[in-house]
């Protein structure tokens, strides 16, 4: 057998029928990709919703100030209060 092919090289009379492999279908390529993007967005969410906590209800509360008023009530400074601070004295 390895000496006609030999002589079919030979005599340039070999004819080799090459057929390219099958490939796989369009879905089983691109499958790799989505599973890695589904696992990207699952932790994602997870880590969002660590982030926002236990109850969950702070996702719209994002731009309230948590500042208070101050009241009438609250403690005034005078100068009796720094009574031997001659620089903040000189800063009130």
């Amino acid at each position: 057998m390895g000496e006609d092919i030999r002589k079919q090289i030979e005599n340039k009379t070999l004819e080799v029928d090459v057929k390219p492999p099958p490939s796989a279908p369009w879905w089983i390529t691109i499958l790799p990709t989505l599973v890695l993007i589904i696992i990207f967005v699952i932790f994602w969410v997870f880590f969002l919703q660590q982030s926002q906590g236990a109850g969950g209800g702070r996702v719209m509360q994002f731009g309230k100030s948590k500042a208070r008023m101050a009241s009438e009530d609250s403690r005034k400074y005078t100068f009796s209060d720094v009574a031997g601070a001659d620089e903040e004295k000189e800063e009130l």
